[in-house]
Order: structure tokens, then C-alpha cells, then sequence
């Protein structure tokens, strides 16, 4: 056990939680990353959850969203936004990090939000429909998403659908 109650097991245990992450556990037990990083480290036992396309995908807000649904390029920038905002951008590519900022940039350019519902039909060339680019409203406060009857928000959605702070860099 570590002096703040902060243990490789409790780690494990909390990174098991949707959306959780170790700068997220520092936070709570007011340490460092480093410290929560060091702590997975020291003792031998199953490696903790990777983030991967599958886990983030798990976390979008939209349960009626499937097939052709999650082929779209909006899915892919959502699901983008969501490594970013868990990441901070480590381990992204370039590419990837490019397209984000030229999202964030038209989300802001055009005053709009992204709005998922399945009765939306598919725009000539789009591998599906179910998504829209809709102007933003007071209703829709600092998030990039539309929440509608569609969307299934936990209280820490709201946080993680705002654009963030701190974007990527197109020049990269």
C-alpha cells in the first residue's frame, strides 16, 4: 500500500472503469501520473486495459449507432476526439492529430455541432447515414455534440464532448 492509500490493485481496478485513466486516478488521490505510472510498475500482475478503437467505441453515447453508422468519417472524428481528450494526443499520429484540428476548426468556422440520429439518411457518397452538422444552439453550450433522444450522457460526457483547451496542431 502507498502512503495515499494508492496501490497497484486499486489502479488496475479503476482503469477497469469506463473512461478512466491514470492522469484521472492521480487527480483523485492527489498525485502525480508519474507517481500512479510507477505504481503499475513496481509489482508484477496483468497488464492494465489498453485503449484501443474497441474500448473508446464502447464509451460513445449513441447505443443505437451500428454498422454502416460507425463507417462514417463523423464516427471516426468522434471517436478521435474521444482518444484525444483520454490521450492528450500521445500515441496519435500526425495524420490523425491533422484531421482533428481541421474538425475543431469547422465545428468553430461554421458554429455547428454533430448530431447523431438514425432516421438521418446517408449524403451521396457517405458509407451511411445518421449523422448531421447542425447549427450550434444555446441548448447546446460547449459541447460538439447535440444530446437529443438519441444520446446517452453520463455526468462526465459533458465533460469529455467540449472542445478542448488544448487542441492539436495542424502544422504538425
Amino acid at each position: 500500500m502507498s502512503r495515499g492509500g494508492l496501490d497497484r490493485d486499486i489502479i488496475v481496478d479503476l482503469l477497469k472503469q469506463p473512461g478512466m485513466t491514470q492522469a484521472e486516478i492521480a487527480r483523485m488521490y492527489g498525485t502525480t501520473r508519474a507517481a500512479v505510472s510507477y505504481h503499475l510498475r513496481k509489482k508484477p500482475g496483468p497488464a492494465y486495459p489498453k485503449r484501443t478503437a474497441d474500448n473508446l467505441a464502447e464509451r460513445m453515447p449513441w447505443p443505437e449507432a451500428s454498422g454502416k453508422v460507425k463507417r462514417t468519417p463523423e464516427w471516426r472524428k468522434l471517436l478521435n476526439h474521444l482518444e484525444y481528450v483520454e490521450t492528450g494526443g500521445r500515441g496519435m499520429s500526425d495524420d490523425k492529430l491533422a484531421r482533428l484540428a481541421g474538425f475543431y476548426r469547422e465545428l468553430e468556422e461554421f458554429n455547428v455541432v454533430v448530431e447523431f440520429d438514425p432516421s438521418i439518411p446517408p449524403r451521396p457518397g457517405s458509407a451511411g447515414g445518421g449523422w448531421a452538422f447542425v447549427p450550434r444552439t444555446e441548448k447546446d453550450g460547449d459541447l460538439i455534440i447535440r444530446v437529443n433522444e438519441h444520446t446517452q450522457m453520463t455526468p462526465r460526457d459533458y465533460t469529455v464532448w467540449k472542445m478542448p483547451k488544448v487542441r492539436p496542431n495542424s502544422e504538425r
